[in-house]
């Protein structure tokens, strides 16, 4: 991660916790929500190192691709879900080592191009690979911040987050 970055996201999590009181009021009540998004199964050292910081700063982190079937990603349905939640399911882990029980979860989504005119996201497949998306977390444990299939999903509290299992 460049000085740049590490300087900027520390001092948006100094100023989170000066809003809050203090480091410790920051991981009681987080004030934000990071947001990392990595190219789809591409987890770039600059993304490692923000979920990490973010975790250990207690921090609750939402790390999501976006790939487009038929441009970044394979125009199937089950190539383009399995390249959204390899990125997600593998950016689980950094958070994980980094702070244990940490928040930190993948809201990736997908979408499609319309092959005869470039279009992205007009095709059916969107929403129906956002519900198997959904649903392929929750069988394996893992909360969903993303996808139109959430509306079918329970709501938790872990702490003051709110998620869809």
């Amino acid at each position: 991660m460049k000085e740049a970055d590490r300087v900027s996201l520390d001092a948006v999590i100094e100023m989170a916790a000066a809003l809050r009181g203090s480091q410790e009021a920051l991981r009681e009540k987080p004030y934000f929500l990071h947001l990392v998004t990595p190219l789809p199964v591409n987890l770039a050292r600059i993304h490692s190192e923000q979920i990490i910081i973010a975790a250990r700063a207690g921090i609750p982190v939402g790390v999501g691709t976006l790939p487009i079937g038929g441009a970044s990603s394979p125009i199937t349905l089950a190539g383009c879900i399995t390249q959204a939640l390899m990125t997600d399911f593998a950016t689980v882990i950094p958070g994980q080592l980094a702070a244990e029980g940490s928040f930190c979860v993948g809201c990736s989504d997908v979408n499609f191009m319309e092959p005869a005119t470039g279009a992205i996201g007009s095709f059916s497949q969107t929403p129906v690979a956002d519900m198997a998306m959904c649903q392929v977390r929750g069988a394996l444990g893992f909360p969903s911040l993303t996808g139109t299939g959430n509306f079918f999903a329970h709501q938790h509290m872990v702490g003051n987050c709110l998620f869809q299992v």
